[in-house]
């Protein structure tokens, strides 16, 4: 074996430098690599190959195959040129497992800021994230059999219709959402998983459960109940949030500042007991507390509203 010529094209497959012949040369002498003294040193291997640099998914596929399949030959050294030997293919194997690790094969967006996060999947697909809401995503999404996603928190999905091949929003748990092309309002909490329809037709599994939605409807499990209920809902208060808005249809005053205590939870609200029995229908921004405040207490002027904030 040229032993020059294969230390050559392993530091130009390390920089991911070879052409398609030098590839294809460089892992049929891998395959055949016996000596140790041909790889390099650890000092060497860390100053020439950036761990954190990503091979292409085919070159990495290739050499991960070539270093872990088993081999036809035993290595007849002694005990310290062994060792060595085991040492440097940990080196080697370690990056390329780091290369290979589950975390390297998702795309993970996480919206960290108090807006809402807009996301346009490779299939013409848009999910618009609610803060803190976390959404998981396949490297090979577009290769795949399923479109694949996973959910932890609250979005709004716009699916882009292909029924060659469905999609699907998994939670941590076993529950998730078959969509048939459609838009709905999907949260995955830990104490909850509600999903709305509000276009289209969808699915939701729990187990081996699974409850066909048609639009205007909802379907939830809680943590009191782990089985898939279903119900009539007005989907206005569940997209409401994608504008900035809260919605309420004759909802009581108390529960109004309940939700807004919700959003603004550094604000103590206080709603004096007169007017615990008025209730509300239409819009509040979920965003601007001072205006939320002047829309309600506009609205029951006649009956001289005043919402104590402190």
């Amino acid at each position: 074996m040229d032993s020059s010529r294969f230390s050559y094209l392993y530091r130009r497959y390390l920089a991911n430098q070879c052409t398609e012949s030098e590839l294809k040369e460089f892992l049929e002498l891998l395959k055949d690599q016996d000596e140790p003294a041909n790889l390099l040193d650890p000092e060497e291997f860390n100053q020439q190959f950036d761990l954190q640099h990503q091979l292409p998914e085919d070159q990495s596929e290739a050499i991960f195959n070539r270093i872990t399949q088993p081999k036809k030959h035993t290595w007849k050294l002694y005990t310290t040129v062994a060792g060595i030997a085991a040492l440097l293919l940990s080196i080697i194997c370690a990056s390329l497992f780091l290369l290979k690790s589950p975390e390297s094969q998702y795309k993970i967006f996480t919206n960290t800021t108090e807006d809402i996060l807009r996301i346009a999947l490779e299939d013409g697909s848009v999910i618009l994230l609610r803060p803190q809401a976390v959404l998981t995503q396949s490297h090979a999404f577009q290769s795949e059999p399923f479109r694949k996603v996973k959910l932890q928190g609250e979005a709004f999905f716009i699916v882009a219709k292909d029924p060659s091949r469905p999609f699907q929003v998994q939670s941590e748990s076993e529950t998730s959402i078959q969509v048939y092309g459609t838009r709905f309002n999907l949260k995955f909490t830990p104490s909850a998983k509600e999903v709305v329809l509000t276009e289209g037709s969808l699915g939701m599994k729990h187990g081996t459960q699974e409850v066909r939605l048609n639009p205007q409807e909802k379907a939830y499990i809680t943590a009191d109940y782990p089985h898939i209920q279903k119900t009539a809902v007005d989907t206005m208060k569940y997209m409401a949030w994608t504008e900035h808005q809260l919605y309420f249809t004759d909802e009581p005053l108390h529960e109004v500042l309940k939700t807004l205590k919700g959003h603004y939870p550094e604000q103590s609200l206080q709603l004096p007991k007169q007017f615990q029995g008025l209730r509300f229908t239409g819009y509040l921004p979920d965003n601007n507390l001072p205006e939320s405040i002047q829309i309600l207490e506009s609205t029951f002027k006649n009956y001289n509203l005043v919402i104590n904030k402190n």
